[in-house]
Parts: C-alpha cells; sequence; structure tokens
C-alpha cells in the first residue's frame, strides 16, 4: 500500500481548484491534475471496497488548439467480504484518452487521437466525480464504443441546430479494449439541435470488433432548470446476426438546498447476453462540498440481478 499513501498526500495537496482551472500549472498554459475514486458496494451475501479509479491528466490549452493525456488505473484495490472472500490489487496503468483538438475560425473543429465518442449526454461524463450517480446506465457499456480513436471534426451552429459531428476510426484502438470494445472500425454521426429550451443529440453508427459488425441508433434529450435537470437517453444495437439490443432510461436531479442533491433513475434494457429484460430504479443523495468533491450513496433495484447499495468518495485535482 506504500504508492496508495504516496497518491493520497499527493491528492491532498493540490485538491484546491481555483477558478475553472484544473490542475497546477506546470508550464504556461499546461496543467497536471487527476482524479480518484473510493467506493464501497453492498449486495446479498457481499461487501466490496474498492479503489476504483486513479488516474492522471495531463492537458494544456492555447489560442486555437489544446490537448489532453490521461493514465488511469481502475481497479486499483479491491477487497470482498462476505460468502467469498478476496483481495486483490492491480497496478497496471491504460492510456483512457490521448488527442489533440484544433479550432479553426469558422467554428470547425477537428480532434485527433483517443477521445470520448461523441454519442449521448452521458458518455460526455467519464469521471464519477463529474458524474451525478456513482453507477451508469447499461446502455454506455455494451450498446457503442464509448471511445474512439481517430478523427472527430465538427460544425458549430449559432441557431437551433448547434453541432454536426461526424466519427472516423479505421485502424485499431488505442490500448486495446480496456473500457471499451477492441474496435478496428467506427463511423458515426451525432447531431445537436435545441426545441422549446431543450437540448436533443441524436445520431447513429457503424463499429467493428473481433470479426463483428454492428450497428447503432441514439437519441437523447437535456432539460435544465434552476432547481432540477432532466436527462433521458436511448440506444438500439443491431449485431451481424440481426440480434437487437435497446436501452432506455431517464433520470432527474433535484438541487434541494445549496451543495445537495437529489438523483432518481429508472432504466430498461434488453441484451442477448442475459437473455432477459431488465429494469433497474436508481435513488440517491449527493453532496459536494467542494466543486471537485462528491459524497454518493445510491440504491440501486433490480428485477433479476441482485440489489445494490453503493457509496463513494470521488475527488478530483
Amino acid at each position: 500500500m506504500r504508492y496508495l499513501s504516496i497518491f493520497l498526500i499527493f491528492i491532498l495537496s493540490v485538491s484546491d481548484i481555483k477558478g475553472d482551472i484544473l490542475g497546477k500549472e506546470l508550464y504556461s498554459g499546461v496543467y497536471l491534475g487527476g482524479y480518484a475514486s473510493f467506493d464501497y458496494v453492498h449486495k446479498k451475501d457481499e461487501d466490496i471496497f474498492k479503489i476504483d479509479e486513479l488516474a492522471l491528466i495531463l492537458y494544456g490549452e492555447f489560442d486555437k488548439f489544446d490537448f489532453l493525456s490521461e493514465f488511469e488505473n481502475e481497479g486499483f484495490y479491491e477487497k470482498k467480504a462476505g460468502f467469498q472472500k478476496e483481495e486483490s490489487i492491480n497496478e497496471k496503468i491504460h492510456i483512457e484518452r490521448a488527442y489533440i483538438t484544433c479550432y479553426f475560425d469558422n467554428n470547425d473543429i477537428l480532434r485527433v487521437g483517443k477521445f470520448n465518442s461523441k454519442i449521448g449526454f452521458w458518455n460526455q461524463m467519464p469521471i464519477n466525480v463529474l458524474r451525478p450517480t456513482i453507477s451508469s446506465p447499461y446502455l454506455v457499456k455494451r450498446m457503442f464504443p464509448k471511445f474512439t480513436t481517430g478523427f472527430l471534426y465538427s460544425k458549430n451552429f449559432d441557431k437551433s441546430i448547434k453541432n454536426l459531428s461526424f466519427t472516423f476510426q479505421h485502424n485499431k484502438d488505442l490500448d486495446g479494449s480496456y473500457n471499451n470494445f477492441n474496435l478496428d472500425r467506427h463511423y458515426g454521426i451525432s447531431l445537436d439541435f435545441e426545441i422549446s429550451s431543450i437540448d436533443f443529440r441524436a445520431g447513429g453508427g457503424y463499429f467493428r470488433y473481433e470479426g463483428f459488425n454492428n450497428r447503432y441508433f441514439f437519441a437523447s434529450f437535456d432539460k435544465s432548470g434552476e432547481s432540477f435537470e432532466w436527462l433521458g437517453e436511448f440506444a438500439i444495437r443491431i449485431k451481424s446476426d440481426d440480434v437487437y439490443m435497446h436501452d432506455f432510461y431517464i433520470q432527474n436531479i433535484w438541487h434541494i438546498v445549496n451543495k445537495i442533491d437529489i438523483v432518481s433513475r429508472g432504466e430498461h434494457y434488453e441484451d442477448e447476453n442475459f437473455a432477459f429484460s431488465e429494469f433497474v430504479g436508481v435513488l440517491g443523495l449527493v453532496f459536494r462540498p467542494k466543486e471537485n468533491i462528491a459524497l454518493k450513496g445510491e440504491f440501486e433495484a433490480h428485477t433479476h440481478i441482485s440489489n445494490r447499495f453503493l457509496l463513494s468518495f470521488s475527488i478530483m485535482f
């Protein structure tokens, strides 16, 4: 646990966020930051404590471009108690993201490298401390590639149509299948637009992994007010053998008092690997004492698999 102690000391020494800047400035426009997550899971006949995420982020912001590289260890330490008693340490470090983004005067944007696929809204929140719940909808795990290693071209507009984006990958994925499908093809399109003060994002694409062809389609909406935020997403995935998988969830965040939110989410999915339909209900409480710190607790109710209670402390520095 020596490495963990060093890492915790580092977190405590840099855990202040000043303004909108994450991390500590190393050089002019270049910053070093990161994040960590400590989770507790209770379910039938089992309790799990884990240091789930440890990551360092090196990034830079300049006039016409920026860059980001993220190195992550997932599941550094895990201890299970109950029916099965296990303890494990994983010291392997992966490349979660690594990209350069260029900004042009005509509102065109070009991103090159490994980045979060522009699919829906939830997939743009890869870090625990940024998300409203500890768990993520099943949708972002099995319906489409979470990450793309290739190109993203975006065009911004000033009207009700806000953005049009194209994704292109015709090569192997950077760092293999870590936290993603093991891709060698991914082509996608995404459209952002606004109707009656509601933000929408819709699109679809094709990806190939391990020789299997897959198509996907998605639609998302986000409606925010002073005391609430509604978020809903739908996705369907069609495999090469014409097997259909789909997922839909709707979530509400209530800002009940300063720094405290209540989150509720309902989700339904069908997956050929489970051969049944699953309904999931989530009720959670989030306390953010500082912008870069989140304490969360939530209960997950399932119709087939075991219910879970989760606690999490996450920090971004």
